[in-house]
């Protein structure tokens, strides 16, 4: 749902046909967001292009749902570059991301992450 006056944008997981939601994540200064599903359904990206206070600078963050596990955890995964593109491999628990420090940057970087591999 989008943000409205004091009230968080937030995504949420319902479980179909139940309808019961399993998870919500709230999400504040939110300028839009883009889902990135993984092809067998254990996890979920969602890239948020966050405002600052002024609406003046635009930032990005990775929301990362692990979706077949206790809970649905989340994850976030901080950047300070534009992110251009993010996908899953077909069947795996890794995802790449396509990433510059500014849109019309003509330098990108490509970073691979795998869900698998928590940080301790």
């Amino acid at each position: 749902a989008p943000e409205a006056e004091n009230s968080p944008a937030h995504v949420d997981v319902i479980e179909i046909p139940s309808r019961k939601k399993l998870r919500q994540k709230n999400l504040f200064n939110v300028s839009r967001c883009n889902m990135v599903w993984q092809e067998q359904g254990d996890y979920l990206a969602v890239k948020v292009t966050r405002h600052t206070k002024s609406k003046k600078t635009l930032y990005n963050n990775i929301e990362l749902f692990r979706l077949n596990e206790p809970g649905v955890p989340v994850e976030m995964l901080d950047t300070k570059d534009a992110v251009m593109a993010l996908s899953f491999e077909p069947r795996g628990s890794r995802f790449a991301m396509i990433h510059a420090e500014n849109p019309s940057a003509s330098k990108v970087n490509v970073s691979f992450y795998d869900m698998m591999k928590r940080e301790s």
